[in-house]
């Protein structure tokens, strides 16, 4: 369960608070946002700097032309990797170290002069991100420096090794010391379910597929559309929230507080609702196959069984 939370926390969506707020992608686009061609992408980014910023991470990363990445965190971390543009027209990045080195890919949509919002493949915000010309952070340099020895500038200067190794003496090089790369622990269960709960107050269409949400206060959230099938839910206070069209299938909201709540259209296929509070909700349409209501508070619930 952790590692998977993780992977929802990191991957897609970490930064998907600012991702699940207010602008999703299909907002943005309707009104009248410009979503970034290939080309588009490529003029942006290619021999460029990004500032990306999300909810608890915020990084440099410069982008080279010949495919590598240079990155540098708000925190002083660094790491490098390649980048490249898939043919639906998403800038994906696969960092060495960070996000445990998965590759990552997002649409890109213009919010501004030098601005843009990341967007993952589900249409949830993950990344504001700012444009800079050139190597603003000088992070191509420091990564060569780290690397090896070039040699291309002081061969165009006429420096020739070859000539040089033979008219001067020259001292055996020491041997180069291993650089031991240690990756970051991943972030404690608590700081991911805190990040999730914050998330989750406004985050239509979001993946939590499996988060562990109980007890959480979310009332009044929206979140029409989610993906929540498998997400531990028990206890938590989902009064009037916007649940229309979500997924809850085998969703656990054992004692759940639901009262109001709009769960029309939902999938609410082999969810634990036992001792869930249903009182006014709205089923209307809803998916019921193997829901278990025991001990649930109905009244006054509208379309239960309308469903198949």
């Amino acid at each position: 369960m952790f590692s998977r939370l993780s992977g929802i926390c990191l991957l897609t969506t970490i930064a998907l608070l600012s991702g699940c707020a207010p602008s999703t992608q299909n907002r943005l686009l309707q009104e009248g946002r410009s979503q970034l061609d290939a080309d588009q992408i490529f003029q942006a980014v290619s021999g460029n700097t990004l500032y990306l910023e999300a909810i608890d991470f915020s990084s440099w990363v410069h982008f080279l032309d010949d495919g590598r990445m240079s990155a540098k965190s708000r925190q002083g971390s660094r790491d490098t990797g390649k980048w490249d543009i898939n043919s639906d027209k998403q800038l994906c990045m696969k960092f060495n170290v960070w996000y445990y080195g998965d590759e990552r890919c997002f649409s890109m949509v213009e919010e501004g002069s030098d601005s843009y919002v990341l967007f993952t493949t589900n249409g949830a915000r993950a990344y504001s991100a700012t444009a800079g010309k050139g190597d603003t952070e000088k992070l191509a340099t420091a990564a060569r420096k780290k690397d090896k020895t070039y040699l291309r500038e002081q061969m165009a200067a006429g420096q020739s090794t070859a000539d040089s190794s033979q008219s001067t003496p020259t001292t055996p090089p020491k041997a180069a010391t291993a650089t031991r790369v240690i990756p970051a622990p991943p972030p404690p269960p608590e700081e991911i379910r805190h990040t999730l709960a914050t998330m989750a107050k406004n985050c239509p269409n979001c993946n939590l597929a499996g988060a562990d949400l109980k007890g959480v206060d979310l009332i009044t959230a929206n979140l029409a559309g989610a993906n929540l099938a498998g997400a531990d839910l028990s206890g938590a206070n989902l009064r009037r929230a916007n649940l229309a069209g979500a997924n809850l299938a085998g969703a656990i909201l054992v004692n759940t507080n639901l009262p109001g709540a709009n769960l029309a259209n939902c999938n609410m296929s082999e969810a634990d609702l036992t001792g869930a509070n249903l009182i006014k909700a709205n089923l209307t349409g809803a998916m019921t196959e193997g829901v278990i209501l025991q001990g649930a508070h109905l009244e006054g619930v509208i379309g239960l069984g309308g469903g198949k």
